[in-house]
């Protein structure tokens, strides 16, 4: 009975851990300042802007006119939740071409702490496309970093975002969920979003837009309920066990199990930063030499017997 207490009690604080949200203010309810126009973001607690150039707007239905909800300057569109959201540039081509086709808007948030590196973490966010658009994009993502970012421009973030939609998003109507998983190799600290695709990455699907905005080759998304979760599936506390030895760590072109029990069965799984199943493997010998072939970088290794238990080490390849 102790021990199933003890097992109860272990699951159960597990799963308040993975529940827990990193985002503060993800749905933009929480307000320093009502609205009044566009280019406020930052009246939305704890969020801003990532480039200087760029000019994210901030709705909600305390405001009326420009960036009120459900109709605003943009369209028309009610909340995922409650009773507020961002809004961002995903693409623009002006025809007069006083701004580059290149201009993107980007929001960012620091999060409550620092991921932890090895932790695996489940990412989601919900964005909508306004009535306004004339042209529906990919590309829109999020960016991890451990500082920061500022830009002093309006042009594509150029770093590699760890979650990204490949998928054009034209609904105007309903919002639409972006999620995805990664192993944190750095301690991120802050959250950028927005569309990071250019050049051949980016595609461009053409609409007929609901309201007539014909200024610019044009689109333009709502973001909601913004999350950073931790990915219990994938995502397990290190764990030792006295019959396993992996050596050596960090490791370079392969990687050594000895087990002390050579009568069992293991398979191996190596996973990257993004989550991504790299080697896939088994063992039955009391030492076995696992080839590497990876770049260098933080990776997750797990072993699991027969009996369906696991043994997780980080693993650092040079």
């Amino acid at each position: 009975m102790r021990l199933f207490t003890l097992i109860f009690l272990f699951v159960w604080a597990v799963s308040l851990k993975a529940q827990q949200n990193l985002v503060p203010n993800p749905s933009f309810e929480d307000t320093l300042i009502c609205p009044t126009n566009m280019n406020q973001i930052v009246y939305a607690y704890s969020w801003s802007s990532s480039t200087l150039g760029g000019t994210p707007d901030y709705f909600n239905e305390c405001s009326g006119g420009n960036v009120d909800v459900p109709t605003n300057y943009f369209g028309q569109q009610n909340a995922n939740s409650g009773s507020a959201y961002a809004g961002i540039v995903s693409f623009m081509d002006y025809e007069d071409d006083t701004l580059s086709h290149n201009y993107r808007e980007y929001i960012q948030i620091q999060l409550l702490h620092s991921l932890v590196i090895g932790e695996s973490y489940e990412v989601k966010f919900y964005i909508s496309l306004a009535d306004i658009s004339w042209v529906a994009t990919n590309g829109i993502g999020v960016y991890f970093s451990t500082v920061p970012i500022q830009e002093n421009n309006f042009y594509p973030l150029p770093y590699l975002p760890q979650i990204i939609s490949n998928t054009v998003v034209s609904d105007l109507y309903n919002w639409i969920e972006i999620s995805g998983v990664f192993i944190a190799n750095e301690s991120f600290e802050y959250l950028s979003l927005g569309n990071f695709y250019s050049g051949n990455n980016l595609t461009l699907d053409t609409l007929t837009p609901i309201q007539n905005y014909p200024e610019s080759y044009y689109s333009y998304y709502y973001i909601d309920d913004v999350s950073v979760t931790l990915d219990v599936t994938t995502s397990v506390a290190e764990t030792e066990k006295p019959n396993i030895k992996i050596y050596p760590n960090p490791a370079s072109n392969n990687i050594e199990i000895q087990l002390a029990d050579n009568d069992k069965h293991y398979s191996v799984e190596i996973y990257d930063s993004f989550g991504r199943l790299v080697i896939q493997s088994s063992i039955n010998n009391q030492t076995s030499t696992i080839p590497l072939n990876l770049s260098s970088g933080v990776y997750i290794l797990r072993l699991t017997d027969k009996d369906e238990s696991q043994y997780i080490q980080k693993l650092i390849v040079n």
